[in-house]
């Protein structure tokens, strides 16, 4: 099902994306997020490009205005609780003054089709995926997901996988670099190679999302720009770092 593959991410810091974005001609994309259901304002609705920290939140109709550049590379993603997540390129698509944008409601993730077969505890679920997603360096360690409640994990004994999905994006307080970032996590899925020895070796792990950057204080400190001046020279920082990268495949060996 799965192919070995090594990927070697060179992880850029959240303002490396700002390099494509030019100090002139600024623009800005404005329109309406609509429910696809009966066409209603969806009120609160995050509209931001990816892997940045452009963003605005929709009107009590719907409606937004966000500032963009010309030059910007990010795609533009649109979501709110309770809708699947809508990603425009705004390349391919151009910069309408007026877009009108409709999302669909979310299927509900029905966790009791999952628990017939699950043999994991949710402490072991959680460990795995804590250290297969945020890593487990010193600069890992200082970043927490604070909804973890909003996560649902299944292990499938016989495919040997752990999957898991998000009832809402998930925010990360990333106090090695002064940023939380709000993810939306599309797919995770760790697939696991028992070993001679018995023990679950992680030979897959493989995830796909969003993400928006704010700062944690209204101005970083030195600390925090150290830090960040340091990852965007090279440092191999794991994902929480950054995840300019949208999809993430790659080995590892971890053993559970």
């Amino acid at each position: 099902m799965y192919q070995k593959l090594l990927l070697h991410l060179v992880l850029a810091l959240f303002f490396f994306s700002n390099l494509f974005i030019s100090a002139h001609a600024q623009t800005f994309i404005q329109g309406k997020v609509l429910s696809a259901k009966d066409s209603t304002g969806i009120y609160g609705a995050s509209v931001y490009l990816d892997g940045t920290s452009y963003g605005v939140s929709a009107g009590e109709n719907g409606e937004f205005k966000l500032p963009l550049e010309k030059s910007s590379f990010a795609a533009l993603i649109i979501s709110s609780m309770g809708y699947e997540t809508l990603i425009i390129d705004i390349q391919e698509t151009g910069l309408s003054k007026n877009f009108v944008i409709y999302l669909q409601e979310s299927l509900e993730f029905l966790d009791e089709v999952y628990v017939a077969d699950d043999t994991w505890s949710l402490n072991i679920k959680l460990a795995v995926f804590r250290r297969e997603f945020l890593g487990n360096t010193p600069a890992a360690l200082k970043c927490k997901i604070l909804n973890e409640d909003a996560l649902r994990l299944r292990y499938n004994p016989g495919k040997q996988t752990l999957t898991v999905h998000a009832t809402e994006p998930l925010i990360i307080l990333n106090n090695h670099l002064g940023y939380q970032i709000t993810y939306n996590l599309n797919d995770f899925i760790v697939q696991f190679n028992p070993g001679s020895s018995g023990l679950h070796l992680v030979q897959i792990v493989y995830f796909e999302g969003h993400s928006f950057f704010s700062e944690i204080n209204k101005t970083p400190s030195r600390r925090h720009l150290r830090n960040r001046e340091d990852a965007f020279k090279g440092s191999t920082f794991t994902l929480c770092v950054h995840w300019q990268v949208k999809k993430c495949m790659k080995t590892d060996t971890g053993s559970l």
